[in-house]
């Protein structure tokens, strides 16, 4: 999944530039399939999240609930959550309506940007021991 999402990334900045400005305008699909891709990235967080972690093996202990003892990661996730939840709806309106070529063209970015932190949330849940 991370390399998926780390291609979902790539992908939205190549589509972000100017020269691919042309087919943004002209299909729905890159929205759609990005959307896509990042409501099952959150769905593979979210089972991340709540996988026991390894490092507590005779323990029933979750990747959040050590996340949570340190503090700082569920930060990180909350914080990826929202960031894709907002790249979501920005890309199912950019989808929606082809007369909003700016919300078009700047949910790319977003796109990518929420890819990135999705990345960092998972490494943040299993990372830190």
């Amino acid at each position: 999944m991370l390399v998926l999402l780390l291609v979902g990334g790539l992908a939205a900045t190549a589509l972000s530039l100017r020269a691919a400005r042309g087919a943004l305008d002209r299909y729905r699909w890159p929205y759609v399939s990005l959307a896509v891709m990042l409501v099952v990235g959150l769905g593979w967080l979210s089972l991340l999240a709540v996988e026991d972690d390894p490092y507590y093996e005779p323990d029933d202990v979750s990747r959040w609930g050590h996340a949570a003892k340190s503090g700082q990661s569920p930060v990180v996730v909350v914080a990826a959550f929202v960031i894709a939840l907002a790249a979501i709806v920005a890309l199912l309106l950019g989808a929606r309506s082809p007369s909003r070529a700016r919300l078009r063209r700047l949910v790319m970015p977003a796109t990518a940007l929420a890819c990135a932190a999705l990345v960092l949330a998972a490494l943040a849940l299993s990372i830190g021991h």
